[in-house]
């Protein structure tokens, strides 16, 4: 699992959390990328998003993950 301010930071995208959850359910509707069940939830009070959906907005971003990347 990362952080969504893990994802935020790997992908550049420099918005607020809720303007970047807004964007991804935008492009999820377009066909861009696919949100799943589990992929975005809560942990604790932090959003966090699951390894899969990491890899898939990484690979829609055109970067590479940083699989060990512990923030």
């Amino acid at each position: 699992m990362k952080t969504l301010e893990q994802l935020k930071k790997r992908i550049d995208f420099q918005q607020t959390d809720e303007f970047c959850l807004n964007f991804l359910h935008e492009i999820a509707e377009r066909g861009i990328i696919t949100i799943g069940k589990g992929d975005i939830f809560e942990e604790s009070g932090v959003t966090m998003v699951s390894d899969d959906f990491y890899l898939r907005c990484c690979m829609a971003w055109g970067v590479e993950p940083d699989v060990d990347e512990e923030d």
